[in-house]
């Protein structure tokens, strides 16, 4: 999902437009995982594993 706004992304890890790093032709979106509990990519990864277990 693509969020304008921080209040979208409650309950998941937005993805979010940057409007002023990129040039004015560029539409550049960054995925913010430091919203996740470990500040890290692997907490997905992590939940899946325990749940298996």
């Amino acid at each position: 999902m693509i969020h304008d706004s921080i209040l979208g992304t409650i309950g998941h890890t937005p993805v979010v437009r940057i409007n002023r790093l990129a040039p004015a032709h560029v539409t550049m979106y960054v995925k913010c995982e430091f919203f996740n509990p470990l500040h890290s990519v692997k907490d997905r990864l992590a939940i899946a594993i325990i749940e298996d277990a």
